[in-house]
């Protein structure tokens, strides 16, 4: 079912703030810097060591900064849709069903 543990989500209030920290200061390397499909988002992935954090532009004083998720590659032998569908069977929750990503690369879902 699952393939690996993929990236790490934050919303950040200053992106470009966050970006020099996790590049100048923590010595990350941008692997990614997307926008969303729908123009208002930017999605920037840093690569610290084996790990992958993904920033998400926020809101600057926003309440729901921080942490978003913690994101899961499926592996070839499971879709997303069967994935979801396991899930649900075993009583999780989603909060947003298998659709295309914001930044129209991919598909996620997300559960509590």
């Amino acid at each position: 079912m699952i393939k690996e543990l993929n990236h790490i989500g934050i919303r950040v209030g200053d992106i470009d703030k966050s970006v020099d920290f996790y590049t100048n200061v923590l010595g990350g390397k941008i692997v990614r810097d997307a926008k969303a499909t729908s123009g208002d988002g930017r999605f920037v992935y840093v690569q610290i060591s084996e790990g992958l954090i993904e920033l998400i532009k926020g809101k600057p004083g926003a309440s729901n900064l921080g942490l978003q998720h913690i994101a899961f590659l499926t592996d070839k032998k499971q879709t997303l849709d069967e994935a979801y569908d396991y899930l649900c069977k075993k009583g999780y929750e989603f909060f947003i069903t298998p659709k295309v990503a914001g930044s129209g690369d991919g598909r996620l879902a997300f559960f509590y």
